[in-house]
């Protein structure tokens, strides 16, 4: 890139060139990187003033550099590239790295994410499950392992009434699915001894007897007509349309996507799902020629293994989160209410049911653990309903 200069001057000049490239294989503009490389070189005239090495820069120094609370620090303009600096100098080896201090509950929570990683082989809920573990240990046991023992009911009920207050029915349940989680294995490990996760109760939800709300094929048509394929973020909003609405894959599967699991020659795809399940499915044409044009847009990207990757800087792979935002994204475009990823499930099922598929098909290709899962979907089938209604009894006059 064009942005050094014979100027440039102390002990980070040498990494000025390596840092661009850095900044630019993350997907950031050029007039950002320029302006990174500028807070770089100031950082630099500063070190050569003060008679310090590159060594020298850590979290403490950029602190100083940018200013402590508020005040203006020796560093103008873009001070935000600062800590990007400060990570590409400890990638390669020229800063030392972080001096990490873990505390003594800090290594509960380690031990107990283990536990979520090994045993619940939990992935894109991991960092909800661990957010509310620190936080109860934090608020319950101000993060001392020795006050563990000492939980009660009363702090479980205290949490849960500060963590759910002012939101809704389905993020209260997860706050409690995920503390349930935490005093279950607490008890299991033996720091309590009372199963405190019954007293963890659940708020109760308005369960629909109805039919699976799902997309019909007009409002795929309108969802994806949506989307611009001669562009990144279009493409991208294509394929992951397509992806969802022809195989009901979920949001977390389609951000766990790795180009290795795109088989083109067997037209196969490799389906990450819960629990680290491993599935395999047909590619149809459609759903290869929709990641095709994506992958096209996209070009190759030497950090990441993943098929769908954001958009802005810096570049890494999308999250469940991500998903779902250009699912509702979409939805809004489309002028379709009650917008959610979900609904590309359902409406996947309901189109492989209206094509004539049993639902022991349709509880593979979606990949159910349980049968009463996909009988949730016979309640669509209103053909063969009606075939087992039975006639209303006639009374004689």
């Amino acid at each position: 890139m064009e942005l050094l200069d014979d100027s440039l001057s102390g002990p980070l000049a040498a990494y000025a060139a390596g840092f661009a490239t850095h900044l630019e294989e993350r997907g950031y503009r050029p007039v950002t990187i320029a302006g990174y490389v500028h807070s770089m070189m100031q950082v630099s005239g500063w070190l050569k003033g003060h008679g310090l090495g590159a060594a020298a820069v850590d979290e403490k120094l950029i602190a100083v550099l940018v200013g402590e609370r508020g005040t203006v620090g020796p560093v103008r303009g873009k001070r935000a590239g600062l800590p990007l600096l400060l990570g590409f100098l400890r990638s390669t080896r020229v800063a030392p790295p972080p001096v990490v201090v873990v505390s003594a509950m800090g290594v509960v929570l380690e031990e107990y994410r283990c536990y979520l990683v090994s045993e619940r082989c939990l992935t894109g809920a991991l960092d909800a499950y661990m957010k509310v573990a620190s936080r109860f240990m934090a608020e319950a046991c101000a993060d001392d392992p020795e006050r563990i023992a000492s939980v009660s009911a009363r702090n479980v009920a205290t949490f849960l009434t500060s963590a759910t207050a002012g939101v809704g029915r389905a993020s209260a349940n997860n706050t409690v699915s995920s503390l349930r989680s935490l005093l279950g294995w607490l008890y299991t490990t033996r720091r309590i001894d009372r199963p405190l996760a019954q007293g963890a109760a659940w708020l109760a939800t308005r369960r629909s007897n109805g039919p699976p709300c799902g997309v019909d094929a007009a409002e795929i048509t309108a969802l994806l007509d949506t989307c611009d394929r001669d562009t990144l973020s279009g493409a991208r909003a294509f394929a992951v349309l397509v992806v969802m609405c022809r195989l009901g894959l979920r949001a977390g599967e389609v951000a766990a996507m790795e180009l290795t699991d795109l088989d083109w020659r067997r037209g196969e795809l490799t389906v990450r799902g819960k629990g680290a399940s491993i599935d395999r499915l047909p590619l149809p044409v459609d759903v290869g020629d929709a990641l095709a044009g994506y992958l096209s847009h996209r070009g190759q990207r030497r950090e990441t293994s993943r098929v769908f990757m954001l958009l802005r800087a810096p570049a890494g792979p999308m999250s469940m989160y991500d998903v779902r935002w250009v699912v509702r994204q979409a939805f809004e475009r489309a002028g379709i209410k009650r917008a959610g990823s979900h609904r590309l499930r359902h409406g996947a099922a309901m189109a492989m049911l209206a094509g004539g598929a049993p639902l022991a098909e349709i509880g593979q290709v979606l990949r159910h653990r349980d049968v009463k899962t996909t009988a949730i979907y016979a309640r669509v089938d209103l053909v063969t309903l009606a075939a087992l209604a039975r006639p209303w009894p006639e009374t004689s006059r």
